[in-house]
């Protein structure tokens, strides 16, 4: 096996969920009330937050293949544990170091992936898509493997892990760091803020990451927006299962359709996705407004994948993990904030508004940054 391939399977083996669909009732079977977990999954986000960017400096600066095998070993390790009775202050280590194993691979994964391979958005494309597929299926999976005993899915998880982690020792790393730090990074601290330095001197990436930033934050957040919308729309609770599988699989034949489309006016789809966001606030129609829906998150994932492909090729080599970190970093921020916005829209004006309120706001991001990045010249 190619060591493309290796690192590939590696990559896919950590994709597995099989404990989305359990978590809440898994944690309740270790005398955890639903309120506690909700903290447990907050504290866990806001580790992951910190980490970020930090954990991506490491891989730049040592190693990527030795931050994502870590980084598996770590998570396999943290998730194994959780199987256990633990008192409190045991799942909140056990979550903070499962948040530094998956921000060690955060980031290095695609600095990695960009270094072995060939043809760059050919291989994230599928390897995306293969992601998804794999995800799906060990959700479904998850939940009648969950009836049988709440530790299977978590113990499955875990041993994914080791399994990537296994795979990953075989595979090599083509470049060495050492040779890559300019003289201005001596130590690890200036090399975090030569990383910083570089974004805000490049003006071309400081539009992508804003072009780019937007959409991935409204591709994250569509698993909270799927419920409102089925209870707006008022679709039996019995068929939620089979519409997120249906959107989730759109979801996939758009990262296909982004690798099969050789040329394509960027221009002409942000309008179109801008155009099947806003029409969501007007459409009354159920079936019209779930068609337009669907299609709305077809465009959006084949923009999404086209600015993160374009976001690592003006990145520079030594500096692609900690630089993709940053922008997973503001991703998680900037969702936070934005699921708080949903919250006050939901509440104060309903479902419909949120579209056409989400719209505004990705095109006023786009337009500021097209503006500054049309009048700053570069550094």
């Amino acid at each position: 096996m190619s060591n493309l391939n290796r690192f590939k399977l590696a990559w896919i083996f950590s994709k597995s969920a099989f404990w989305i669909p359990i978590i809440i009732i898994f944690f309740g079977s270790k005398g955890i009330a639903p309120d506690q977990v909700f903290f447990l999954l907050s504290l866990y986000n806001i580790f992951m937050v910190v980490l970020e960017y930090p954990t991506g400096v490491i891989g730049d600066y040592f190693s990527h293949k030795i931050s994502i095998s870590l980084g598996y070993l770590l998570a396999g390790l943290a998730t194994f544990v959780s199987i256990f009775q633990l008192p409190m202050y045991g799942y909140y280590i056990a979550l903070f170091i499962s948040a530094l194993g998956i921000t060690l691979v955060s980031g290095s994964d695609e600095a990695l992936l960009y270094k072995v391979s060939k043809d760059f958005k050919k291989d994230f494309s599928s390897l995306t898509s293969i992601s998804l597929i794999v995800g799906l299926i060990t959700i479904v999976a998850g939940g009648f493997l969950g009836s049988i005993s709440l530790n299977l899915p978590v113990f499955l998880d875990a041993l994914f892990y080791f399994m990537s982690f296994l795979i990953m020792l075989t595979v090599l790393d083509t470049v060495k760091h050492s040779s890559k730090k300019s003289s201005s990074s001596d130590n690890i601290f200036a090399f975090a803020l030569s990383g910083v330095k570089y974004l805000l001197s490049n003006k071309k990436l400081i539009l992508l990451f804003a072009l780019n930033i937007p959409l991935s934050v409204l591709l994250v957040s569509l698993k909270w927006i799927y419920n409102p919308i089925f209870e707006a729309y008022q679709i039996p609770q019995f068929y939620w299962g089979l519409a997120i599988g249906v959107f989730s699989l759109i979801t996939i034949i758009g990262t296909v359709a982004y690798k099969k489309i050789k040329y394509f006016k960027i221009l002409s789809l942000s309008l179109l996705f801008i155009t099947l966001l806003v029409s969501l606030s007007f459409i009354s129609n159920m079936y019209v407004s779930l068609f337009l829906f669907s299609c709305m998150i077809f465009v959006l994932k084949i923009l999404d994948m086209h600015y993160v492909v374009e976001v690592n090729y003006h990145i520079k080599d030594n500096m692609r993990a900690s630089l993709v970190s940053l922008k997973s970093l503001i991703i998680r921020l900037l969702l936070s904030l934005y699921l708080a916005f949903i919250s006050g829209v939901l509440s104060n004006f309903g479902i419909n508004y949120l579209f056409v309120f989400t719209g505004i706001i990705i095109v006023s991001i786009w337009l500021l940054f097209l503006i500054m990045y049309k009048q700053r010249p570069q550094k």
